[in-house]
């Protein structure tokens, strides 16, 4: 290729950019329109996911016990809860520690459970449980409801 006709081609597509400035402009902004959606919704599905695996991995679920059960048969529950396989970890939770985890859990009320220290029969005894895997939560579900 000539060194002239190389220089025409380039002066005949700047005079043709300039000529046809709108239409360049509005090309280049559609293009980076559809950069900017496409990069924002794969950062907006990294996240969702991000999200879900975080939830994945808080696996855990708090079985109430009812008010009339007393602490020792509550505490019998356990080895029950133990015979089940989707659960890993099991913690008993008295009434006492379910108070300090309310107090902890709202430090602006602190006045309102100084006078609640020692009446805190309203709070069940429970167990915090961690599931082993979270698809068969259901099964585990409906296994724990039938513990008597």
């Amino acid at each position: 290729m000539k060194f002239s006709s190389l220089r025409y081609l380039v002066s005949q597509g700047i005079k043709n950019m300039w000529n046809n400035r709108v239409m360049g402009l509005a090309s280049f902004c559609v293009l980076m329109v559809s950069l900017l959606l496409i990069g924002f919704s794969v950062l907006f599905i990294a996240n969702i996911n991000s999200l879900i695996n975080i939830i994945e991995t808080k696996n855990e679920m708090v079985i109430y016990i009812k008010e009339e059960v007393n602490e020792e048969d509550a505490k019998k529950m356990q080895a029950s809860l133990e015979k089940l396989d989707n659960i890993s970890e099991i913690k008993f939770v008295s009434k006492e520690e379910a108070l300090d985890i309310l107090y902890n859990g709202m430090k602006n009320y602190q006045s309102l459970y100084e006078e609640l220290e020692n009446d805190y029969d309203f709070l069940p005894f429970s167990y915090n449980i961690k599931i082993k895997d979270v698809s068969k939560i259901t099964e585990t579900v409906e296994a724990i409801q039938k513990i008597d």
